[in-house]
């Protein structure tokens, strides 16, 4: 199952590279963008297409995720008695959360950690998101 969603993962990256704009695609680091790059597009005029972009960025990495989970059978919870910590979940969305909420999230994190604005983006937004809602008993 695990070959069949890189495959699947693969063929998307392939499928959306070549609209990606210039800048995600000679990005100096392994990854799309950094933090620095994200920060950037976050911190845009509400409205604006950087803004658009960063929301985007943070849908992907969630939506990334969710198959992930689907796909390996991730734990919801730290309940759950799951041990092994690839099974985890980093965050639990709460009902009700809204698309501008996670992006303020994560803004706010960017800006409080600029230690780690070198780091992968989405490496930032999972620990921005994990920050701020946690699974319960974790």
């Amino acid at each position: 199952m695990k070959a069949i969603s890189t495959v699947v993962i693969a063929g998307l990256a392939a499928l959306v590279m070549p609209g990606f704009p210039a800048w995600a695609q000679k990005s100096p680091i392994s990854g799309f963008i950094s933090g620095n790059k994200l920060l950037e597009l976050c911190d845009a005029p509400f409205g604006s297409n950087n803004q658009a972009w960063c929301d985007g960025y943070i849908i992907g990495v969630d939506d990334a995720l969710t198959i992930t989970y689907a796909v390996s059978g991730a734990a919801s919870d730290a309940d759950s008695g799951e041990t092994d910590p690839s099974t985890r979940r980093y965050y639990c969305l709460r009902e009700g959360v809204t698309l501008g909420q996670t992006s303020l999230v994560v803004l706010n994190y960017l800006k409080a950690h600029p230690e780690k604005l070198d780091m992968i983006a989405s490496q930032l937004v999972i620990a921005a998101l994990a920050e701020a809602f946690p699974c319960s008993g974790q």
